[in-house]
């Protein structure tokens, strides 16, 4: 297999972005670059240059919406609706002539874009929503997906392997589903956020809904590509002084995958 350079795996995943911007463009859907994306778009007109990845986010509506409707003749569309064994509770579009690695472990995706449902917030449950997380994402579906790791101790690897054995007659995509049933809630509460993936000290960040109201353009990587309009209150939000570059050993890939072309 003949390995993809940083610089080809962003160009891919550029060529993947185009794709779905011009979909979501002519069928009324929303999204926005997020994450470090999106700062890349502000401070760098592109990707930070030590990114790896590309992420985007969608109004549940409009994820929805996009998940039931895209189809193309060359991507790929992975999530719990497409494969049974997809283990996250959001989305991924792939390129299918690619396949990535994590060290020697083969990823379910080839190089990728995620996108991921920012959902409806109820404030007074959000400790209830950490705590099922906490259960269903950090434990029974990872552990669906563990590996046995060398120097650890022989009795936890055996556990694990145990567990795994008896989780093995249900795919992941039903736990992933139960769990997306759980978080998603169709009416407005003034709060969004996107417990999907991101939480910090067992918290998940939120932020007010008029900062989802409208969306504007943003350039990246000489694209015209969508954001919320109140990226600077969401950005400030999840890093607070964003225009600011961190310290140069910071500056590196986040993901640690490896490429090849199949």
């Amino acid at each position: 297999m003949k390995q993809i350079s940083l610089e080809e795996s962003k160009k891919i995943q550029c060529d993947i972005l185009k794709n779905v911007d011009a979909f979501c463009r002519k069928n009324g859907i929303n999204y926005s670059l997020c994450y470090g994306t999106l700062i890349g778009a502000i401070r760098h007109k592109g990707f930070i240059p030590w990114d790896d990845d590309i992420d985007i986010m969608m109004p549940r509506k409009d994820y929805d919406l996009f998940i039931n409707k895209y189809k193309d003749e060359y991507y790929n569309l992975l999530s719990h609706h497409t494969n049974k064994n997809w283990p996250f509770l959001y989305s991924s579009i792939e390129d299918p002539n690619t396949i990535t690695y994590y060290g020697e472990h083969k990823s379910v995706r080839g190089v990728w874009v995620t996108i991921i449902p920012v959902e409806n917030i109820r404030n007074e449950n959000i400790s209830k929503m950490v705590s099922f997380l906490n259960f269903y994402e950090k434990k029974i579906i990872r552990l669906k997906h563990s590996y046995w790791t060398p120097n650890t101790n022989i009795l936890y690897n055996l556990a694990k392997a145990i567990c795994r054995l008896l989780l093995l007659p249900v795919p992941c995509s039903s736990f992933i589903k139960y769990v997306e049933n759980k978080l998603k809630y169709n009416q407005s509460t003034g709060v969004l956020g996107c417990p999907s993936v991101w939480m910090i000290d067992n918290r998940i960040i939120t932020y007010q809904e008029n900062i989802f109201s409208s969306f504007i353009d943003v350039e990246f990587e000489g694209m015209k590509c969508m954001s919320l309009s109140g990226y600077h209150e969401y950005l400030q939000i999840e890093y607070g002084d964003y225009m600011t570059p961190p310290p140069i050993e910071e500056q590196v890939p986040k993901h640690g995958f490896t490429a090849y072309w199949k």
